[in-house]
């Protein structure tokens, strides 16, 4: 197998033009060896799916959680951008800009309160996280490292708390990627659920 990247890790696809969240990992590869590799791993059926990348595999796996080895540092990517029809137009790590050049290193203005940032976030006048990891799987390294990014508040905190134990122990680390059922009630009374992705260190609980 080729050991380079192999893959991405996703919790969603979509069916008639409307996203669908999903309970349960599908991995995309543009290699039908790779998908092939993760049914018999994960169970699931290899299929093609229409899309103008090149992972046109997929695979709807069966696990809810994943361990996983992040090799090191750079294999987490961890800031904060905001979007417009015209690109980024505002990129940060939470304190100082990382882009663009001219502005790199200056105070970027978000509030130190995680709450305010959210509050922020939603109103659209302030970015929201942006994280990425690169890992591979830990039964099967050789297949190759995937990938896996989400804008969700939750997994950023869970990356940067890894970020934070790799750079004291100068080392690797072992973990559960996982997908987990979030209830919250409405106004009216309704309640509703959907999942998000966690990442936490091998054996740890999920919060």
């Amino acid at each position: 197998m080729d050991n380079g990247f192999a893959g991405w890790f996703r919790f969603g696809r979509l069916v008639d033009n409307k996203p669908q969240a999903l309970s349960s990992w599908r991995i995309t590869t543009q290699s039908p060896e790779t998908a092939a590799a993760i049914a018999r791993l994960f169970g699931g059926v290899p299929n093609q799916w229409q899309t103008n990348s090149a992972d046109h595999f997929e695979v709807l796996t069966r696990p809810q959680t994943v361990r996983i080895v992040i090799d090191d540092l750079d294999c987490i990517t961890s800031d904060m951008k905001k979007w417009s029809r015209k690109g980024v137009i505002h990129h940060c790590d939470g304190h100082q800009f990382l882009s663009p050049h001219q502005r790199k290193g200056a105070p970027c203005g978000c509030p130190e309160s995680l709450s305010d940032r959210k509050m922020r976030a939603r109103n659209y006048l302030g970015p929201q996280p942006n994280s990425e990891i690169s890992f591979r799987i830990s039964n099967e390294p050789d297949l190759g490292s995937f990938r896996m990014r989400s804008i969700s508040w939750k997994f950023s905190e869970c990356v940067n708390s890894i970020r934070s134990l790799m750079s004291s122990t100068r080392g690797g680390a072992v973990c559960d990627l996982s997908l987990s059922v979030v209830e919250f009630g409405s106004r009216a009374g309704r309640k509703s659920t959907y999942r998000q992705p966690l990442l936490l260190l091998e054996g740890d609980a999920a919060a």
